[in-house]
């Protein structure tokens, strides 16, 4: 497996479990497990075998840098995912395993296909240039967004507010500090293009790019959900204070409900 393979495996299954809001108002933290369980399924587990509460708890904390996760969460989550037909129980022995519905499994795979699409899209557009390829600058623009956003992601959220540029965002020390770091550890690469491709994707507004940000930033509140970052809560007052939100209909009908 390459390097590039191998980082996109494991940021995939802990940081793209996008969240699908819907009428069914539940918790982040429950919504947050279920799509990482489903993508630790998706990613380690072969069709004809399954995962094992306690092989899912090892695998989530090898890759989140030995965070754990309660296994009575896994357990529940397993049940709800089981009652939607998203994973198959199955006993062998005196043990209980769980692997992906074949549905589930397509539907996953469809998701992570227009995933890789669109990303090696953006990097094609950024290292179009590159004289060694923009494939070259995949694994290292991976690992750039994924050191920011572990950092910077709530001040992300204050660019899509409004309430700072683009420009300022790249201004931030932390964010030359880690282009420094991502430079360094990927030496064969042009440093120079990989530091203004990267900084203009930080400051320019495009349907792609915005998309990767958004969705990437967005991953930021999971880990709060989960507990993984205990610094601050969803919905803080530092972060959305004088913001405006909108209700969705759909949500308005289900609150009002009376079931």
């Amino acid at each position: 497996m390459s390097e590039f393979e191998d980082i996109t495996r494991k940021r995939s299954m802990l940081l793209t479990a996008r969240m699908r809001f819907s009428p069914q108002i539940q918790p982040v933290k429950e919504i947050a497990i279920d799509r990482i369980i489903e993508q630790i399924l998706f990613f380690v587990t072969p069709s004809e075998k399954g995962l094992s509460v306690e092989e899912i708890q090892e695998i989530f904390s090898s890759e989140s840098g030995g965070y754990a996760i309660n296994s009575s969460d896994v357990e529940n989550s397993c049940k709800r995912l089981g009652r939607k037909q998203r994973i198959v129980p199955q006993q062998k022995g005196e043990l209980k395993l769980h692997r992906l519905s074949e549905k589930a499994s397509r539907e996953l795979g469809e998701t992570q296909h227009r995933t890789e699409v669109r990303f090696n899209s953006v990097v094609n557009r950024l290292f179009k240039n590159a004289k060694e390829g923009a494939s070259a600058f995949r694994a290292p623009f991976l690992k750039l967004l994924c050191i920011i956003f572990s950092q910077l992601a709530e001040e992300y959220i204050r660019v899509i507010k409004g309430d700072i540029k683009g420009d300022e965002f790249v201004s931030f020390p932390f964010v030359s500090s880690a282009l420094k770091k991502v430079k360094k550890e990927f030496d064969s690469i042009d440093g120079s293009l990989f530091e203004s491709a990267t900084l203009s994707f930080f400051r320019d507004s495009d349907p792609e790019y915005d998309a990767i940000k958004w969705n990437t930033a967005q991953n930021y509140y999971i880990a709060k959900a989960l507990g993984l970052d205990p610094s601050g809560v969803l919905l803080s007052k530092e972060v959305f204070e004088q913001a405006i939100f909108y209700l969705d209909t759909n949500i308005v009908i289900e609150a009002l409900e009376p079931k």
